[in-house]
């Protein structure tokens, strides 16, 4: 028999920030006033990310939607493997209540502040370490409630693979940034969490690492992170004794102590990802060699995603992704940009879809891309 489980962690109890609070029908009269006198809305939860959206310089004079306060964990059934929560749950939160059952976010996804949420997390459709083994954020999502640019409240997919219904819908939620709807609230897959891993180093050029990551690609090696870096590789493997011992022997790889090294990687705290320098993003084929990009890389998941500390002009920086198979986009904005990032039939399909979720541009304009 199983049993659903309500929110009980310490954290939870000790404070009213985390109690429950459905603010749905408070949600839907504000956007739903907004859509009738055509006034566009700035969404704001956690501003955890506020670094990663587009830099709109009229962004400060619209209204702000607050969701912060939208909270709970409506239901979370362990044995099941999914938990439902409303947008403004912290993300820390949801760890804690997860983890106390031996269960974790498949997609590992990243905070960068106390205060980020759920609902921001989707909205970002941010994965972090484990996200070429366990999936995407997307590939997480079962369900998701939202209020569309027309103040409809819209409900999509369920609990379980098997409610279809909407299931892809809540899916294009992901990395949209809330500029196809107010997310509400989301279901979502978890997983258990590793019983072991290590962190192994192996010294090499980014030719000799990429080749390592083909090779481990075809084997039965389970590998669930990988991080290139100063001629370091570094993996993480859900191995120990003797199996670990063959590993580093094959590989001349040594154990590093783990002391957080993933998380710092998750979370850009390691020296790479300060934020004195423009830091561009590029998704790519698995495995891409280094682009024609002056500056400094660093590698994650299997060398499918670039990171580029680059003073490069940005047409340069984005022509030269896309020419290799992805797209780029500048993850910490310096300062406003009216630049689109995407190419043109990809452009050309997300202003359809914006067009079917928020036909007259109300939810925040211009935050995923300047003519968006």
């Amino acid at each position: 028999m199983s049993t659903r489980v309500k929110c009980l962690s310490k954290t939870c109890r000790a404070s009213s920030l985390m109690a429950d609070n459905d603010l749905t029908q408070d949600l839907v009269a504000e956007v739903s006033a907004a859509v009738q006198q055509r006034q566009p809305l700035q969404i704001k939860g956690g501003n955890s990310k506020h670094f990663y959206i587009h830099q709109d310089p009229h962004s400060d004079d619209l209204p702000t939607l607050d969701v912060s306060r939208h909270i709970g964990i409506v239901d979370y059934e362990p044995s099941e493997l999914y938990i439902t929560a409303r947008c403004g749950t912290p993300l820390k939160l949801i760890e804690e209540t997860l983890a106390a059952h031996n269960q974790m976010l498949a997609f590992e996804p990243p905070a960068f502040a106390d205060s980020a949420t759920i609902g921001g997390t989707v909205a970002c459709g941010l994965a972090g370490p484990r996200r070429p083994y366990a999936g995407a954020c997307r590939d997480a999502m079962l369900g998701a409630d939202i209020i569309n640019g027309l103040g409809q409240h819209l409900s999509f997919g369920g609990q379980v693979m098997k409610n279809v219904a909407g299931y892809d819908v809540s899916r294009a939620m992901c990395g949209a940034l809330g500029t196809l709807g107010v997310i509400l609230q989301v279901s979502l897959k978890v997983m258990p969490m590793p019983q072991q891993e290590t962190t192994v180093r192996i010294e090499c050029d980014l030719s000799t690492a990429l080749h390592t990551l083909i090779s481990l690609s075809q084997t039965s090696i389970p590998v669930s992170a990988s991080y290139f870096e100063a001629d370091s590789l570094y993996l993480r493997l859900e191995l120990s004794g003797a199996e670990l011992a063959s590993f580093q022997a094959a590989h001349g790889a040594e154990v590093v102590a783990q002391n957080d090294f993933w998380i710092h990687v998750k979370e850009h705290q390691n020296s790479f990802f300060s934020r004195e320098q423009a830091l561009w993003r590029c998704s790519l084929p698995i495995a891409s060699a280094a682009l024609n990009i002056n500056g400094t890389l660093a590698c994650e998941w299997n060398a499918g995603l670039h990171w580029y500390k680059s003073n490069d002009d940005s047409a340069k920086i984005i022509a030269a992704a896309n020419q290799a198979g992805g797209h780029a986009r500048l993850f910490n904005y310096p300062k406003p940009t009216s630049q689109s990032a995407m190419a043109p039939a990809i452009m050309a399909l997300h202003k359809r879809i914006k067009h079917a979720f928020d036909p007259h541009r109300l939810l925040n304009p211009g935050q995923l891309d300047p003519e968006l």
